[in-house]
């Protein structure tokens, strides 16, 4: 009986790591694509910035 009650406390302890971890991963993708949009923004605004300069021939 004290066996499966520290079973099901093992258990119970094990998802709410398992939990933690899967936030904690979720948590940098979100920050991964939010830097990746910022970069494709700011990338986006050089690319139209820069479209009508001439280029000088060198």
């Amino acid at each position: 009986m004290l066996a499966k009650l520290f079973g099901i406390v093992l258990l119970v302890i094990g998802g709410v790591m398992v939990f933690a971890v899967l936030m904690v991963l979720l948590g940098i993708l979100i920050f991964a694509l939010k830097v990746a949009a910022a970069v494709a923004l700011i990338y986006l605004g050089y690319r139209l910035l820069t479209r009508y300069r001439h280029r000088t021939p060198y």
